[in-house]
């Protein structure tokens, strides 16, 4: 009867009698025992994971010091493996570089025991100096304080020249830190032999429709980055030359931190330079503003310099990989493990950004060849890969560079 009446009044029934939850678009929640067994199964291994990468955060880091460090390595390798074997050849890459840290450390060792000799002479003269002065010279003499300052001075000194220092500590922290150093060592060695073959592996997992694609894309992105890294640690090591001569001829203290210092800051583009000044001019200020101001001159106008002429050739054949970038990278890397940490850090930014405008270039230059455009075109618009890559086949060893049909000088 209801029904009838529904009629009569124009009501359609036929959707309303058969209205369900799901048809009336209201979501239902439906919890089984099977679901609730995997959630906490997932939630369980997520903590396992988590707490196992906490506890191998030093290792899982040697790990990746050593890939990258190998990555740097190999292409200083293969050139010097044209004139010697490669085991000479990573022998001496090894004697180099423990060299240059071995001459840090000294210079930087020298420059603390210079500073503790100046420190504990220059602050019984001051107190002396003070308590020849009128008002606050009366205090001084009244308090006593140039015995307790002379002790306290002799103590800082003693510190830095570790006299009085826990022997057995100390023996335990310099050995701590130089088997960490080995374990890197040996680490980077085998994957200088034995990461090409890993790589090629790792690519022959992929899809076969796109493993071509990954395989050109990888090369091109790791020549790019290691020719940026290169490019900018000889721009870095000219820069702390420079520093430490300039330090070194106004008579400056600690030229060796100053160069550290400045050659850091070189690997920030376009404004690593002054920033890398500005402690030299900070030191040279107590010989007089006039040579800070000679400083701050000259850095920036090497600054200037260095980004129209030397920046522009490194972002050209290498990766642009700008000052936001890089000074993220590098404080993240520096948080986590000091200078070592910084580098590393840049390195795998200059990698990812490579691996990013080079898959945008290899989309590009497929859409074109589907469209019919030729390759030239395709350059023309700034989507072109760069020609030379450093190749190496599925045995590991070099092959030689290709030369690609895309303007080698246009970026991705």
């Amino acid at each position: 009867m209801s029904e009838r009446g529904n009629l009569e009044r124009g009501v359609d029934t036929s959707t309303t009698s058969s209205a369900t939850p799901l048809a009336s678009g209201r979501p239902t929640l439906r919890i089984s025992a099977r679901s609730i067994a995997r959630a906490t199964l997932v939630i369980g291994v997520f903590f396992i994971v988590a707490t196992t990468a906490g506890r191998a955060t030093g290792t899982l880091f040697w790990f990746v010091e050593s890939a990258v460090f190998a990555a740097l390595a190999w292409p200083l390798v293969r050139r010097l493996g044209r004139h010697m074997p490669r085991v000479v050849a990573v022998l001496v890459l090894t004697a180099l570089v423990g060299g240059i840290v071995a001459l840090l450390a000294f210079t930087g060792l020298m420059e603390l025991r210079a500073e503790s000799d100046r420190f504990r002479e220059s602050v019984p003269r001051a107190v002396r100096e003070l308590e020849r002065t009128d008002g606050v010279g009366t205090i001084v003499k009244d308090l006593s304080l140039a015995g307790d300052l002379s002790a306290y001075a002799d103590e800082v000194s003693d510190r830095l020249r570790f006299k009085g220092a826990d022997v057995t500590g100390l023996a335990s922290k310099v050995g701590g830190s130089a088997s960490a150093v080995l374990v890197v060592w040996i680490l980077t060695v085998m994957l200088v032999f034995t990461g090409p073959a890993m790589i090629d592996a790792a690519m022959g997992l992929a899809p076969e429709s796109r493993r071509d694609t990954m395989r050109e894309v990888l090369r091109s992105a790791y020549g790019r980055s290691t020719r940026y890294m290169g490019s900018m640690a000889l721009r870095s090591i000219l820069l702390g030359l420079l520093t430490f001569t300039i330090a070194a001829s106004l008579g400056l203290d600690m030229p060796g931190l100053l160069a550290a210092v400045a050659a850091l800051l070189a690997f920030v583009p376009y404004v690593g330079i002054i920033a890398g000044s500005l402690p030299l001019a900070f030191m040279a200020l107590i010989n007089g503003s006039g040579e800070a101001l000679g400083v701050l001159l000259g850095a920036m106008a090497l600054q200037t310099a260095d980004a129209i002429i030397v920046q522009r050739r490194i972002d050209a054949s290498g990766v642009p990989l700008g000052v936001f970038l890089t000074l993220v990278a590098a404080m993240l890397g520096f948080s986590l493990h000091g200078p070592g940490g910084m580098l590393v850090a840049v390195a795998i930014a200059a990698l990812l950004t490579a691996v990013v405008n080079d898959t945008g270039a290899m989309q590009a230059l497929r859409d074109a060849e589907a469209a019919g455009a030729s390759p030239a075109s395709a350059s023309m618009r700034g989507t072109a890969a760069p020609a030379e890559t450093n190749d190496f086949d599925d045995s590991g060893e070099v092959a030689s560079p290709r030369a690609s049909s895309v303007d080698p000088g246009s970026s991705a």
